[in-house]
């Protein structure tokens, strides 16, 4: 990614590390969409912040459905 991609990865990571307990090299960034098109980064941080707030260990089956795809194949 560029340097505004890299910093918006590195800042949500950092975020998910702190609130799970873990070292910021055991989150791993992913992303669903459109392949090329950046995701904001005043749009992606809140989303974090809303997804951590949302963490519910019965939560996989709203995961899994949040991560699906969106390319056509």
């Amino acid at each position: 990614p560029g340097a505004h991609g890299r910093r918006t990865v590195e800042e949500s990571t950092a975020r998910v590390a702190r609130a799970l307990g873990v070292p910021d090299a055991d989150v791993l960034a992913c992303a669903t969409g459109k392949i090329g098109v950046p995701v904001p980064h005043d749009v992606l941080l809140p989303g974090v912040d809303r997804a951590l707030k949302a963490l519910d260990p019965r939560g996989f089956g709203k995961t899994a459905h949040a991560i699906l795809t969106t390319d056509a194949f």
